[in-house]
């Protein structure tokens, strides 16, 4: 999933939380009010495998430069931000349990 450096601040708005990623939608649940947020890929064709992050280190995306574009993997319990151009890690987040 491609997403921009401002999309995810404004995705990952707290610290701790739950992550919720299906190959089509990525979303992320504030532990404490229970507020959601979306990002949707359209050109997913169908969701894939399901994945369900719980951390409390979500709010290190304010690290990503806000105009820059991000390709976002989910690969166990670790959330991957490359840099969309040469395919660079730029940060990972890793949560404390997934399903």
């Amino acid at each position: 999933m491609e997403i921009t450096g401002r999309e995810a601040k404004e995705l990952f708005h707290k610290s701790k939380g739950i992550v919720f990623y299906d190959g089509q939608t990525l979303a992320f649940i504030d532990c404490k009010t229970l507020e959601r947020t979306y990002k949707f890929d359209v050109e997913a064709e169908k969701p894939g495998e399901k994945h369900i992050i719980i951390g409390r280190m979500f709010d290190l995306v304010k690290m990503l430069k806000n105009d820059q574009d991000y390709k976002l993997e989910v690969v166990g319990r670790f959330l991957v931000f490359r840099n969309a151009i040469n395919n660079q890690v730029e940060l990972v987040i890793e949560g404390e349990v997934s399903y």
